[in-house]
């Protein structure tokens, strides 16, 4: 089942029939075994396949995050070769979950003798086994799974659930790292969401390994166009992150599961008191601010957190509590 208002690895001209009848099944567990039937076989033309950018394009990206003795979780690595050339790079400790069990037995026997420390798990990178949600994992890798999941009918209950283990699998001080063919304004709202507290970068990667060609003689030369995949570089910001988890899933899992096709969006922030115009999340070094509804908090000042809702219109405050309905009087977490 396809979302067109999401899948949109052609760029924001691409046409919704194009989009449907490219990426139709690109969410579906279904259409990855038949897929996997024909390429998981030893001798195959596609026995093993990267869809976009491989270890010689993705080293420079990783060196300044890990170390080679990092412990590494794949997220819907089907028959990548990229666990391969980091685990002959060096990467030793690596786990690799695909949703297709037919694929990871393949690639588990593919690698049985060569690299025999890294793990085949078939999981389902939205519900992964209870040993690997643990936080023990140095760098958690998706490359273009999230483009998968944004392609699903019930898109947003798919990433809520892919974000939230991603962030359960990665370390106090590890990174989750995302590589996509979507531009960032459409990953922000769910990987900036208040319910993960990542520190989120995002860098637009250029592939070296085919440079643009050179113009004709007498032409004008054309700048690179600006379409090519996205770098998303989450990093937690310590366990105390946990706590906001916690705090939020419950919300944003109800939300979801009621409008599993829906984006996240301006309906989940509050509106200015004063002002009546959507508010936003904001994590600013800012102390001393006081809640516009100080007199449901309980207090003269709201505690000087950085997590609060801000009116960009009047530069009204709203304490978190307050912004979601539910202020008790009690002190909010604080990172």
């Amino acid at each position: 089942m396809v979302n067109n208002q999401t899948c949109d690895f052609w760029g924001p001209n691409s046409s919704n029939e194009v989009q449907s009848e490219v990426f139709k099944d690109f969410g579906d567990a279904v259409y990855w075994d038949a897929e996997y039937a024909n390429t998981c076989q030893a001798g195959a033309e596609d026995e093993v396949y990267d869809w976009f950018l491989g270890w010689d394009q993705l080293r420079q990206l990783l060196t300044p995050l890990v170390s080679v003795g990092a412990s590494v979780l794949h997220l819907g690595s089907g028959n990548s070769p990229l666990p391969e050339a980091m685990y002959d790079a060096g990467f030793l400790s690596q786990t690799c979950i695909d949703i297709s069990a037919l694929c990871m037995a393949h690639m588990e026997e593919r690698n049985r003798e060569s690299r025999p420390q890294i793990r085949w798990v078939p999981a389902d990178a939205t519900a992964l086994p209870e040993e690997l949600t643990h936080g023990t994992f140095d760098l958690v890798l998706d490359k273009s799974t999230i483009d998968a999941l944004l392609c699903h009918d019930e898109h947003a209950l798919m990433l809520a659930k892919y974000v939230r283990e991603a962030y359960r699998a990665t370390g106090a001080s590890g990174h989750f790292l995302v590589i996509s063919m979507h531009r960032p304004k459409l990953l922000w709202r769910w990987l900036r969401h208040p319910a993960f507290d990542w520190r989120v970068n995002a860098m637009e990667l250029i592939d070296s390994s085919d440079p643009p060609a050179a113009p004709a003689a007498g032409a004008e030369a054309k700048r690179p166009q600006r379409n090519g995949p996205h770098a998303f570089i989450c990093s937690k910001r310590g366990r105390d992150g946990d706590s906001s988890l916690e705090a939020r899933w419950p919300a944003l899992l109800e939300r979801v599961v009621a409008r599993p096709d829906s984006d996240v969006s301006d309906d989940e922030r509050p509106d200015c008191p004063e002002c009546k115009q959507v508010m936003v999340w904001s994590r600013s070094a800012t102390v001393g601010w006081s809640c516009r509804n100080k007199a449901i908090c309980g207090k003269d000042e709201c505690f000087p957190v950085r997590w609060r809702w801000f009116c960009e219109c009047c530069g009204q405050h709203l304490c978190e509590l307050c912004g979601a309905n539910r202020c008790g009087g009690q002190e909010p977490e604080t990172d």
